[in-house]
């Protein structure tokens, strides 16, 4: 197996571990994948300024695109939020909400399902135009892929507690609404008693 083969089945091994990381489906069996070892496949030479910006690029473009796609998501939960209060709740309401938040949930899967192969492309290709930044852009996608899967894990759980949270706010709301009305029907019955 030549150099380059090497680097890009490593390249590609490593893609499909840390996607796999990103999987919350429920009911989903998941395999578990062992992370891969890559031998060093070419030594963490002096890169060239071009070759050095390029790898440097791959870092860049992952913080960018994980603040993006945190924006984006926070301004559609308040969206969504925002659209429940002014439906004054309920439960269709409710059910809406939570339904929209679900699907937040497999959107965000996506996206970072497809953040993680655009960056691996990405970086397969310095890897094939700069033969020499090889080891330097696995070392980077590695670290890169993991900001990636912990990016999706708390975008995950954040949107999985917003729809725990607000069912159970919702039930205890709806609860102490009966109560308290209960508490008044029965404070105005005895009132003259």
């Amino acid at each position: 197996m030549t150099t380059q083969t090497t680097f890009v089945t490593t390249m590609n091994a490593l893609r499909e571990f840390h996607k796999a990381s990103c999987d919350h489906t429920p009911g989903a069996r998941r395999q578990v994948l062992a992370k891969p070892v890559y031998p060093t496949v070419s030594a963490l030479t002096s890169l060239t300024p071009e070759e050095a910006a390029a790898v440097e690029g791959l870092k860049e473009d992952s913080q960018r695109n994980g603040a993006v796609n945190t924006n984006e998501i926070q301004n559609q939960i308040t969206a969504d939020t925002e659209r429940f209060k002014e439906s004054g709740g309920g439960d269709a309401a409710s059910e809406e909400f939570r339904k929209r938040m679900e699907e937040k949930r497999a959107a965000q899967k996506e996206s970072s399902n497809k953040m993680i192969d655009d960056m691996f492309d990405k970086a397969i290709d310095i890897g094939e135009k700069y033969p020499a930044t090889q080891g330097a852009i696995l070392s980077v996608s590695d670290q890169i892929m993991a900001f990636f899967s912990k990016l999706y894990n708390e975008i995950y759980f954040w949107v999985s507690n917003i729809v725990e949270q607000f069912v159970e706010w919702v039930k205890n709301a709806l609860e102490n609404i009966k109560n308290t009305a209960r508490r008044i029907v029965d404070w105005i019955s005895n009132w003259f008693k």
